[in-house]
């Protein structure tokens, strides 16, 4: 398969818009709105979590957030961290994105992920379509890779 969409720069509009969702979704966690987080997903998107669940759709991923963050990710802040993005056609992004989950408070370890999500521009305006999160193994972390 031949890619025809041109690499993307810093420069590029598109660009610009694809990293602000990964900001509005960093807000949204972070402000503990759930529901604002789940509308950055398309609303037949799919989800894998960092624990190998499959959720579909926006209330499934709303539903699983809103009990990470009263359970296990609670008091947790969200950082993403795009490494890559990939324009595989005008309206579709590949993004591979560093996603850090550090305390509010004392004595609660952070955890780091990976995730790739993939993006397409829609009506709604750009909306994560697909997103899988995968723990960093302690090597990828002592080695610092990113």
């Amino acid at each position: 398969m031949t890619l025809t969409a041109p690499r993307t720069t810093p420069e590029n509009p598109e660009e610009r818009q694809v990293r602000a969702v990964l900001r509005a979704a960093e807000d949204a966690w972070n402000r503990r709105d759930l529901h604002a987080f789940a509308a950055l997903f398309a609303p037949e998107a799919g989800y894998i979590t960092r624990d190998n669940v499959m959720l579909r759709g926006r209330r499934e991923i709303e539903r699983a957030q809103n009990d990470a963050q009263a359970g296990p990710l609670r008091g947790m802040q969200l950082k993403l961290t795009a490494n890559r993005i990939e324009f595989l056609a005008p309206q579709v992004v590949v993004v591979d994105a560093l996603v850090c989950l550090t305390p509010e408070q004392c004595g609660v370890e952070p955890t780091d992920a990976l995730s790739t999500l993939v993006l397409a521009r829609g009506e709604e305006g750009w909306r994560i379509y697909a997103a899988h999160t995968s723990y960093r193994t302690a090597l990828e972390r002592d080695a610092r890779l990113t």
